[in-house]
């Protein structure tokens, strides 16, 4: 792990604190949850953005979409 600084508004830093207290946690604990949900919602979104683009000859795509995303890769490794 790498030790980084960031700056923030003091109302938001006191808000998180109080958020960590509540649950028990460190405030670097939550940092760190928060920013790995940030990031892997938005790699879902970039992933799944094409989805639906043209024609494949299946009427499940937007139901099936992740499950058949890991078929092709799992196939392509």
């Amino acid at each position: 792990m790498k030790r980084t600084t960031i700056l923030a508004e003091e109302d938001l830093l006191l808000e998180l604190k109080h958020r960590a207290k509540r649950e028990g946690r460190t405030v670097s604990e939550l940092i760190r949850e928060i920013l790995s949900d940030y990031l892997r919602r938005d790699e879902k979104k970039r992933i799944l953005s094409f989805v639906g683009v043209g024609k494949s000859g299946r009427n499940d795509i937007s139901e099936k979409s992740e499950e058949i995303l890991e078929q092709v890769f799992e196939r392509g490794s």
